[in-house]
């Protein structure tokens, strides 16, 4: 990431302070809450682990809370059965298997101690496999039902987190990959035009990244497109908003209360996915718009950063993305314009022209009259610049560009 000026704000007492937050907000059990004093969840814990095992060593609080977290999060491990090595939901007095919750409980135990090959993260591994759809190649947000882009991610960061060359593994993860690649278009987008279209994408992006390093990969072409496409300017503050997805229980939606959503912060996930790629990705304009987006969120008071709630889980996440961004600093935020914003601009200049013109021919324009349509076009361009903090300069340079399309960008 570029350094910003000497008036940005300090990004490493930023998440000196949102750990510590984050610390504060741990239970006397060991877990994390979606908010100090509500029910306990191995989902947040896992992120909270995973976003102190970032500043374990500037943070001295930060080890004994991993430990705590691990031991918490592997109490909740399900044992025997049909879902034994699983990590679950619970809704309405029911145990809910969840292949969320099991794929970065996963990553977050696998990254807390690699050296030991921790029993919970082998039975964990062994679950994955089994409830993987060996047909199509993918994961389901609940066993049984048809695979999906983005459960198949979670589950593939598990495996590819925990990965010590076992073959079984190995043949697992390429058929996830090969699920996932198979949904990327010629765009490099992943599925359909929707609102997580963003998050699908920058997901594959992060699979693929990791299946890279463990030399699993073998659709770099894949990876290369999906990060090209999340960095196209008209795909940016799509890739930098949160979105939501509804978990349903099955088809039948029953029970009910069984349902659940998931939020995604995509800016912190789009850092952590840049993170990995070329310096050019890097520091470009999507990361320094995603660093912007994120900061918005932190609240100076406590420390911590919140996405649509006020929880554990955004300030983990933020934690995360922001040590692994390496930026030191973030430049002023600067507000994006909507692509149709010149044409309305233009448009409206048109009107008023036309409107001059033709009360002109008809002898009806007065002084006044003139003076109103005068101040309205000026207001327009004002309103522009101001929305948009540009200059009249750059304002012009655009609207010229709506007619010379052969133009450098």
């Amino acid at each position: 990431m570029t350094p910003g000026n000497a008036n940005s704000p300090d990004v490493d007492a930023a998440v000196e302070a949102a750990s510590r937050w984050l610390v504060s907000e741990q239970s006397v059990d060991g877990g994390w809450a979606e908010r100090r004093g509500e029910n306990l969840s191995s989902l947040n814990t896992a992120e909270a682990v995973l976003a102190l095992l970032q500043v374990k060593d500037r943070l001295a609080a930060a080890a004994a809370a991993i430990q705590r977290g691990v031991r918490f999060i592997e109490s909740k491990q399900l044992n025997g059965g049909e879902h034994d090595g699983a990590w679950a939901r619970e809704a309405g007095g029911l145990i809910l298997p969840d292949v969320v919750r099991t794929g970065v409980i996963i990553e977050a135990l696998a990254e807390a101690s690699p050296a030991d090959n921790r029993d919970s993260v082998r039975r964990g591994v062994a679950w994955l496999r089994r409830v993987q759809d060996t047909a199509a190649g993918g994961w389901a947000f609940r066993p049984g039902e048809p695979p999906e882009v983005l459960p198949t991610c979670f589950a593939l960061s598990g495996l590819l987190a925990s990965y010590n060359g076992d073959d079984g593994d190995a043949k697992a993860v390429r058929l996830g990959l090969a699920f996932v690649s198979g949904k990327i278009d010629g765009s490099g987008a992943v599925g359909e035009a929707d609102a997580l279209q963003a998050v699908r994408t920058a997901y594959a992006a992060f699979c693929l990244q990791r299946a890279t390093r463990r030399e699993l990969n073998v659709h770099q072409s894949a990876e290369a497109s999906v990060i090209a496409w999340l960095d196209q300017e008209e795909h940016r503050l799509q890739a930098i908003q949160e979105a939501e997805v509804v978990v349903r229980v099955g088809p039948d939606r029953q029970p009910a209360n069984g349902d659940y959503v998931f939020v995604f912060m995509t800016e912190a996930l789009v850092l952590r996915v840049l993170s990995d790629a070329d310096a050019a990705h890097r520091s470009g304009p999507l990361a320094t718009s995603a660093l912007q987006m994120l900061w918005t969120g932190r609240d100076q008071s406590s420390g911590g950063f919140y996405g649509r709630r006020r929880t554990s889980w955004a300030t983990a996440r933020a934690v995360h993305a922001l040590t692994a961004s390496h930026a030191s600093t973030v430049e002023p935020l600067r507000r994006s314009v909507p692509p149709l914003a010149p044409y309305l601009i233009l448009a409206l200049l048109v009107l008023l022209v036309a409107a001059v013109v033709v009360l002109s021919l008809a002898h009806d324009l007065g002084v006044v009259s003139a003076a109103l349509f005068i101040f309205v076009a000026l207001a327009a361009l004002v309103a522009y610049g101001l929305i948009s903090e540009n200059t009249f300069a750059r304002l012009v340079d655009r609207l010229l560009g709506v007619f010379d399309t052969g133009r450098p960008s």
